[in-house]
């Protein structure tokens, strides 16, 4: 009875040692790739791979060879594959106010950037009525998701209420200022005063912007609603936000500068994480 037990406990012992050896150099890893023309294909089923080795005997093995080339197929194949992540930081013009699904500014700029191949997520961060201090005050709130760039629209609302031009320059002032210090790249599309609040709050207002791109070495859109303003094809009834003829246009004509943005981005992105 003991003879027979101490037998099949070295049994075990013996496959125990077995499974934890090194692969032996007499492995060879075979993956079944397309041979049109030499070339590999971009996947790898499980199933597809097999082994051949001079000693065939040990299974288990070459069980454990094929799922460690298996992890490091799908390791390598997402890595790179996370798109870029936007955030569009704004007022009821990025958040779509009005406009049915899928028209909004965000959602346009990110079709449009993947039909011409660039694989990027614009984060919409709308939110209607907000002013420069409600944009303020969710920042810390949107950068907890790593963004690797962002687009401010931000002072609308602020000259619509008829905020004091300074107040609103100090608080763009610290959304731009905690962008840079985290290494965000930031487009900044510019707003102008309406003319009924006086040449001098138009003035003030209006300089914010190219003032504050300068000052943070930001990318500056000069005026985000050229083109569509006093438009009343490309308005809603309000006359204040655009359709989705209105918003197409606007998506439009800042996607040059959203291509060169996303450009900025993936070095940018190496910058933070090392910070991090």
């Amino acid at each position: 009875m003991n003879a027979t037990r101490f037998k099949h406990a070295g049994v075990r012992k013996a496959r125990f040692a077995r499974r934890l050896a090194p692969v032996p150099a007499s492995y060879e890893v075979r993956l079944p790739w397309s041979r049109k023309e030499g070339r590999e294909p971009l996947w790898c089923s499980w199933w597809s791979l097999w082994f051949t080795t001079k000693d065939t005997k040990d299974t288990n093995l070459k069980r454990r060879v094929a799922i460690s080339l298996l992890i490091a197929l799908l390791s390598s194949s997402s890595a790179g594959a996370t798109p870029i992540k936007v955030l569009m930081l704004g007022t009821s013009l990025t958040q779509g106010y009005g406009l049915p699904p899928g028209t909004e500014i965000p959602a346009l700029l990110q079709a449009k950037l993947k039909a011409g191949g660039i694989d990027a997520k614009i984060i919409n961060a709308g939110v209607s009525g907000d002013t420069s201090a409600g944009g303020l005050a969710r920042l810390d709130w949107s950068l907890a998701d790593h963004p690797d760039a962002a687009i401010i629209e931000l002072g609308s609302n602020d000259a619509l209420r008829g905020i004091p031009p300074a107040q609103t320059e100090k608080n763009l002032s610290t959304i731009l200022a905690k962008l840079k210090a985290q290494h965000v790249p930031t487009l900044l599309l510019g707003m102008m005063a309406p003319r009924n609040l006086g040449p001098e709050y138009a003035r003030q207002f209006d300089a914010i912007y190219p003032k504050l791109a300068k000052q943070y070495g930001a990318m500056l859109y000069p005026f985000v609603l050229q083109g569509v303003a006093f438009n009343p094809k490309l308005n809603q009834p309000d006359g204040m936000h655009p359709n989705p003829a209105g918003a197409k246009i606007i998506a439009a004509r800042i996607l040059p500068d959203v291509k060169q943005l996303v450009a900025q981005a993936q070095p940018a992105r190496h910058i933070e994480a090392k910070a991090r």
